[in-house]
């Protein structure tokens, strides 16, 4: 049984002026997820003495997003944009597990996980055309805080970094045109993969953070063209995505005879 609540909430504004292509866009939003989820697992084996499993779960999400962006034009081709957001979201799961391990003992656990962090980024870039190119070079600089209350044992992931990005475009025909970008990003884990509490699927098995976890890294190379042949478009894209420290997960066997499967940075991933 579940049972789901969602709201959302926003406000967008969009100016502009006198200069064509001018532009000013900015908007705050809420959002608030809640859910409440209760499980009940039975097994009677032929051979053993049957066994009962029941977890209950709540858990609350709530964010707000405050963004603005910036468009100015230069003269022709030339255009300079700015931006920046301010992202702020607190999470709550609370888990309560009951029941009867394979042997006929009881068995209970209990878990909170509870925190927040706080995102912020800007961004700035410029575009220009140079020997018949469209150029459009970029940098952002993003960073995120979390407050996990001092549950890992460790101090709380901080992070703060510049992605650099440039987009090239090129007329090769009238009826073809020539693409090619490189972009650097970042994937951020959730609460719930850094905070040790366990997370129990059954009666012997669980999930649990890691609270050393880093984040995600991938450098994104696409090169693309597009051809108008009417009444048909045509597009060709060819990409390479290279992501670093790629969560792995590995299951150990605990003191109490639970296997518990945490997340690692291990390896890398070349799509």
């Amino acid at each position: 049984e579940a049972n789901f609540n969602y709201r959302d909430l926003g406000l967008d504004y969009r100016g502009t002026t006198a200069r064509a292509g001018e532009m000013l866009t900015a908007s705050v939003k809420w959002q608030r997820f809640g859910g409440d989820f209760e499980r009940l697992f039975s097994s009677d084996p032929v051979g053993g003495p049957a066994s009962l499993f029941q977890q209950q779960q709540s858990l609350s999400d709530e964010s707000w997003t405050g963004k603005v962006d910036y468009v100015r034009p230069l003269g022709g081709a030339n255009r300079l944009s700015l931006g920046a957001q301010l992202v702020t979201t607190s999470n709550v799961l609370r888990q309560s597990a009951s029941g009867t391990l394979p042997s006929g003992a009881p068995f209970a656990a209990a878990s909170l996980v509870d925190g927040s962090w706080l995102e912020y980024a800007g961004y700035v870039t410029y575009q220009f055309e140079l020997a018949g190119f469209t150029i459009m070079p970029g940098v952002r600089l993003e960073g995120r805080e979390y407050d996990l209350g001092g549950t890992t044992g460790v101090p709380d992931l901080k992070t703060s970094r510049l992605f650099p990005s440039l987009h090239t475009e090129r007329q090769l025909a009238r009826w073809l045109t020539g693409t090619a970008s490189y972009s650097r990003r970042i994937t951020y884990p959730q609460i719930q993969l850094l905070n040790p509490a366990l997370n129990f699927q059954d009666a012997t098995t669980a999930q649990a953070g890691n609270p050393l976890l880093e984040p995600q890294l991938t450098d994104s190379y696409e090169v693309r063209l597009r051809a108008n042949l009417a009444p048909h478009n045509l597009e060709l894209t060819a990409y390479r995505r290279t992501t670093e420290d790629i969560w792995s997960f590995r299951g150990e066997v605990n003191p109490d005879g639970i296997l518990v499967t945490r997340p690692f940075n291990f390896g890398s991933q070349a799509l």
